[in-house]
Order: structure tokens, then C-alpha cells, then sequence
């Protein structure tokens, strides 16, 4: 598949739970499903939980 055809979407972490775990992301999901079914590579990275979110998507990117 060719690059253009790649597509990150980001799950962030929210400031207002007190358990980011306990509601799943469908909305976000559903995106990505609908990518994926019109030919797009999709991945999705779930940063919610993680406290030093900015240093794990930086690690991220670097593997990618």
C-alpha cells in the first residue's frame, strides 16, 4: 500500500477522568473501521492512561 494511503489516528488522554480505561473509544474506532473499509492503512494509538503520553507518542513515531 502506498504511503499517502496511511493514517494515524490518536486516542489522547483526558485531564477530566479519574479512569480514562473505563469508557472505550467506539467513536474513534468506527473511524477507523470506516478507513479501513474504503482502503486506508489505519492504525490507532491509545495514549489514554499513560501519564508522559508526549514521550510515548514521540517513541511512536521513531518506530514507525
Amino acid at each position: 500500500m502506498s504511503p499517502d494511503r496511511n493514517i494515524c489516528l490518536i486516542i489522547s488522554p483526558s485531564i477530566f477522568l479519574l479512569d480514562e480505561r473505563v469508557f472505550v473509544s467506539l467513536g474513534i474506532l468506527r473511524i477507523a473501521a470506516v478507513l479501513e473499509n474504503q482502503g486506508y492503512n489505519v492504525e490507532v494509538v491509545d495514549l489514554s492512561g499513560i501519564e508522559n503520553y508526549q514521550e510515548a507518542m514521540r517513541a511512536h513515531v521513531r518506530s514507525s
